[in-house]
């Protein structure tokens, strides 16, 4: 091999290593919850207006399974700070109690308050359901 040959491909390589994409991979998008509104079902049965003054929203709201309900077996019950709100309406919550069954992450916060007479109206509720990471 003659050494302008030598030269020439010894220069040549690192333009070859500088024409490839040595990216690192990017990194997959953090997991974003299921999210449903729903309203507060009984609000004005339970510990609702005596504590309507001290709601806000973003305030968090606990939820729990009551499968022993004589009226619903799929029954959630929304409680704020221990006191309880209502329920989760019966039409929303056949699938959000079989994946709380199953151990699946549930958050719920107030997402919006009203004065209203309409009791459904009152307060509605962003349920987040996280699928993919285990119960917080």
């Amino acid at each position: 091999m003659k050494r302008r040959d030598l030269l020439k491909n010894l220069f040549a390589f690192p333009a070859f290593l500088f024409s490839f994409d040595f990216k690192k991979e990017p990194e997959p998008k953090k997991p974003q919850p299921l999210s449903v509104k729903v309203p507060i079902a009984g609000f004005q049965y339970y510990q609702g207006e005596q504590i309507w003054k001290k709601l806000r929203k973003n305030d968090p709201l606990r939820l729990q399974r009551e499968p022993g309900n004589p009226h619903d077996p799929q029954a959630i019950e929304v409680f704020w700070m221990n006191k309880k709100l209502g329920y989760v309406p019966r039409s929303d919550n056949p699938i959000l109690a079989q994946l709380m069954d199953k151990g699946c992450a549930v958050k719920a916060e107030i997402c919006r308050l009203k004065k209203s007479g309409n009791p459904w109206e009152r307060v509605e509720a962003r349920v987040e359901l996280w699928l993919w990471e285990e119960r917080a």
